[in-house]
């Protein structure tokens, strides 16, 4: 026989983890008659190694059932210091090691106790609340975002418009200094015309002002 089936492991005939117990009890007295089990002081063990030998669909269930006992038992220590610790939200499961809780309570009713099925639960529950809390959080990351980039769109506009604004000034004051220089200008050629008759040094002088302004102009 194989070190993980041993013949000699007992149960409890009445199993107080069990949620259906008549199902059980028929269950066990078919096998009980079929002298798979044997009853002995209120205990059931296998009968004979021969079962395990003959049997390897059984052998199979009963290396599976296994696996679920010690799932169980890692599950209802996980409960219960939960429960001795005041239920912190920090000691519930998550991911996948819920999942794989939420699939074994839900295949295994029979094997699981309340305060269990209640640490599984809250774990839920947990579970949906931290998704919300996510979920809110996306939401308002994604607001304080869109917020941000029309903050900027409109800073960009702004800017452009002030940039628009100062160019538009400072060619009409080009404009504005440009017609000064002209008439200024206009204004000495004619004098200079004016007085070269009567006065050629002077309007020799008027002549080179005008020359001079119109190569600042230029």
């Amino acid at each position: 026989a194989s070190p993980s089936l041993d013949v000699g492991r007992r149960r409890p005939v009445v199993d107080p983890a069990s949620t259906n117990t008549a199902a059980r009890s028929d269950l066990v007295a078919r096998l009980v008659a079929g002298r798979i089990l044997t009853i002995d002081g209120g205990w059931i063990r296998m009968s004979h190694e021969a079962v395990f030998r003959e049997w390897p669909r059984l052998r199979e269930w009963l290396e599976h059932d296994r696996v679920a006992i010690r799932t169980v038992a890692l599950l209802a220590d996980q409960a219960e210091a939960w429960q001795a610790e005041g239920r912190p939200a920090g000691s519930l499961l998550r991911g996948v090691r819920l999942a794989a809780a939420v699939d074994l309570v839900a295949d295994r009713p029979d094997r699981v106790d309340a305060p269990t099925i209640e640490f599984v639960s809250a774990s839920e529950q947990q579970q949906v609340v931290d998704e919300q809390a996510a979920e809110q959080l996306l939401i308002r990351e994604r607001r304080r975002s869109r917020i941000l980039r029309s903050a900027l769109v409109g800073t960009g506009v702004a800017l452009v418009v002030a940039l628009l604004a100062a160019a538009i000034a400072l060619n009409q004051r080009a404009q504005a200094n440009s017609a000064q220089r002209d008439a200024r200008l206009d204004a000495l050629v004619s004098r200079s015309l004016a007085v070269r008759p009567a006065q050629r040094d002077l309007a020799m002088l008027l002549a080179l002002e005008a020359d001079r302004l119109s190569d600042g102009d230029s």
